[in-house]
């Protein structure tokens, strides 16, 4: 008798973390749908920040080629906030580690990540929260750049990139590594025609040419 009542109770048990696990489905689900709607914002800003910036080079002299900067590397990981990710952190955590070097600063926003980073890889320089939704992502950005703008000025980081997931619909997610700074203004420059007539259109649609 005691037995079944042991088995009883396991099999409650195994129903409510059922409950709990498909109420934690559904909050991902409707995060997901929120970032995917912020998107095509998000998308067209930064094509106006690129624009701004390929514009002002009309009042620079052409873009030297680039030269390896001065400094350490500062190297920005994006992981998760909480648990039931899978191999979501492992993944990105070992990919860092092969290209991390022992002067590099490291950056992790994402509690999980930052202890995953701390036990495999080198104490970060910097952690913080992972926004858990797209609202609270200006504020989490606002800090992370405040933390690189001490390090440029104080710390000697001369180079900054970013890892992160990159979600392919679809397909599988990929991990990406971004040069932040310094910009790449060849690039830039290369780009300049199409940005000029991104604003052009952007504030007078009726000029098309």
């Amino acid at each position: 008798m005691t037995r079944l009542v042991e088995i009883q109770s396991h099999i409650g048990g195994m129903g409510e973390l059922r409950d709990i696990v498909g109420a934690m489905r559904s909050l991902a689900g409707l995060r997901l749908q929120e970032a995917q709607r912020a998107l095509p914002g998000v998308r067209r800003y930064t094509e106006a920040v690129a624009a701004g910036l390929a514009s002002t080079l009309l009042l620079m002299a052409e873009p030297e080629p680039a030269k390896a900067a001065e400094g350490r590397r500062a190297l920005v990981l994006c992981t998760a906030e909480h648990g039931f990710v899978g191999g979501f952190n492992e993944r990105l955590i070992g990919d860092a580690k092969a290209n991390l070097d022992p002067g590099d600063a490291l950056f992790v926003i994402g509690s999980r990540g930052a202890a995953l980073a701390l036990e495999r890889l080198q104490p970060p320089v910097w952690t913080h929260p992972m926004a858990s939704r797209g609202a609270g992502a200006p504020e989490t950005i606002r800090r992370l750049m405040d933390a690189l703008y001490h390090g440029i000025a104080h710390g000697g980081v001369g180079r900054v990139e970013v890892m992160f997931y990159r979600y392919r619909q679809g397909g599988s997610p990929t991990i990406e590594r971004r040069l932040l700074l310094p910009l790449d203004l060849a690039m830039l420059s290369a780009n300049n025609h199409a940005s000029r007539h991104f604003i052009t259109c952007s504030r007078y649609p009726f000029m098309k040419s």
